[in-house]
């Protein structure tokens, strides 16, 4: 009988990355990551000097819930997989199915698509909004939605898959709690898919090491080989020693398989078409997740994930708190740019409120800053306790599939969350034996893939980081180069 859930397997592997825990109009968009500008704009209004990166006391303690006056549940919720697995499709079919998109919306979509010869694409288009997307049928940006369950408000994210857009990718994952892989199950696209080059295996990787936890493998597009259950368990059977070894544990990984063209088992299911299949539909599987712990009880760390200006809210920000309480009317710092502003108002999945908590993804507006001051990787923070500027640090990381030894003075892109910065790995200081956590080699002369090590890493200008232990969303960085992931890891010491 076929079974939802990873099988027992031999204990992780040793590529297992460092230890991690754990993103506001309806269905706008998510500009690409892009490096900022190499020229710091100047100050408006001077705040105090920024303090060192050790751990700061926890200010007033708060709620340890993240609720609406509804007593609803918020999750951040991300799709990810290779391109073409039917990841907008998927989403687009069940938030359709839910009631989150009604039947007029719907119709217009069917008719826009049919026009253009594209009629397989109208679920898709709920999400994938711009007309380069729609022609091209690939998602480029992130999409942002929002889907309500019994128990939970849920802001969806739908990361594209091509490997040229993986900076968008990894900008949506940071602001997630849980994900859905997408995994086409037609033969030939899995294993495109699962290859060393797919990008069902890249994206498994970064949303573990960007700290999220609970996975659903969809398996997608099983309507088009007759529901095969022998296809679905020999998936199921590559996956997950794959997903084991990347960090994932069994009991928090759920198969499902799909279709999200004729929306078989999304909310309910046939018993003719999936008679051999017992466990969750997929919205069953997505009420089970659990919020993951918020750090409420920590000061305010909002990381800017759009810039815009709103008919709503004037000038305004939108991105994910990662701690804190942000209320309207208080003052807040944005760095880098080192200035104030007034939270003038908010919004949660359009609705007004006047207190976001750490896990809500909002909209706010400000006063007193204009575009020169804030833009996308900055953060808002508290303004007695401004987060650290840094410029060198020590950083424990794990290399991926690397197409060439990392070795010292070896130019990278680094990704913290929607921002990427110009890096140097300027020290290789140690190599970790993965099994016991102990130094095994000291100032090696090069990491090659599968390697656990401590580097010392020099960004070209100041970039707001927190040491891993004091704020963990904002202590876990990236790397890249020339469109390949290198390596993922933790800050651990700030030296600059």
């Amino acid at each position: 009988t076929a079974t939802s859930k990873i099988p027992a397997t031999a204990t992780p592997s040793a590529t297992t990355p460092p230890p991690v825990t754990t993103p506001p109009t309806a269905t706008s968009k998510i500009p690409a990551a892009s490096a900022p500008s190499a020229t710091t704009p100047p100050p408006v209004t001077a705040v105090a000097p920024t303090p060192s990166a050790a751990k700061i006391p926890a200010p007033e303690e708060v709620e340890d819930e993240v609720t609406d006056s509804d007593g609803m549940l918020h999750l951040n919720m991300i799709t990810v997989g290779h391109v073409d697995a039917g990841k907008s499709t998927l989403m687009g079919h069940l938030l359709y199915q839910t009631g989150n998109v009604n039947s007029k919306q719907m119709h217009k979509f069917q008719k826009e698509s049919r026009e253009l010869g594209k009629a397989s694409f109208a679920y898709a288009w709920v999400l994938d909004e711009n007309a380069e997307e729609r022609a091209r049928g690939v998602t480029i940006d992130v999409g942002r939605n929002y889907l309500r369950t019994p128990t939970k408000l849920i802001t969806l994210l739908d990361a594209p898959g091509h490997k040229d857009f993986i900076p968008n990718m990894i900008s949506g994952a940071a602001q997630a709690d849980v994900a859905i892989l997408v995994v086409d199950a037609n033969t030939g696209e899995f294993e495109a898919g699962f290859e060393a080059n797919g990008q069902t295996r890249e994206h498994a990787l970064l949303v573990r090491s960007l700290g999220i936890q609970q996975l659903i493998v969809a398996i997608n597009k099983l309507d088009a080989l007759g529901w095969s259950e022998s296809r679905f368990e020999e998936i199921v059977g590559r996956l997950a020693p794959f997903l084991k070894q990347s960090g994932f544990k069994d009991k928090l990984v759920t198969f499902i398989p799909v279709s999200g063209l004729t929306g078989e088992n999304l909310i309910q299911r046939s018993d003719q078409a999936l008679s051999w299949y017992t466990g969750p539909t997929l919205m069953d599987a997505i009420e089970s997740f659990e919020p993951p712990s918020r750090a409420t009880s920590q000061f305010v760390r909002l990381c800017v994930a759009d810039v815009y200006r709103s008919p709503s809210l004037g000038m305004a920000v939108s991105g994910k708190v990662e701690s804190g309480v942000v209320r309207s009317g208080s003052k807040v710092v944005i760095l880098p740019a080192n200035v104030l502003a007034t939270v003038k108002t908010m919004e949660h999945h359009g609705e007004p409120i006047k207190r976001a908590v750490a896990g809500q993804n909002v909209e706010v507006g400000l006063t007193g800053v204009d575009f020169t001051g804030v833009s996308i990787g900055s953060v808002l923070c508290d303004v007695d306790h401004p987060i650290s500027l840094v410029s060198t640090f020590k950083c424990q990381l794990l290399t991926f599939n690397l197409p060439s030894p990392i070795v010292h003075g070896q130019s990278v892109l680094m990704h913290i969350q929607s921002a990427s910065y110009p890096a140097t790995i300027s020290k290789l200081l140690s190599v970790t034996d993965k099994a016991t956590g102990e130094t095994s080699k000291k100032k090696p002369r090069a990491l090659f893939r599968n390697t656990a090590a401590t580097v010392e890493v020099t960004v070209s200008r100041p970039v707001c980081l927190e040491l891993y232990s004091a704020c963990r969303p904002l202590g876990r960085v990236t790397f890249r180069d020339r469109g390949t992931t290198l390596a993922a890891g933790i800050v651990t010491e700030v030296i600059q």
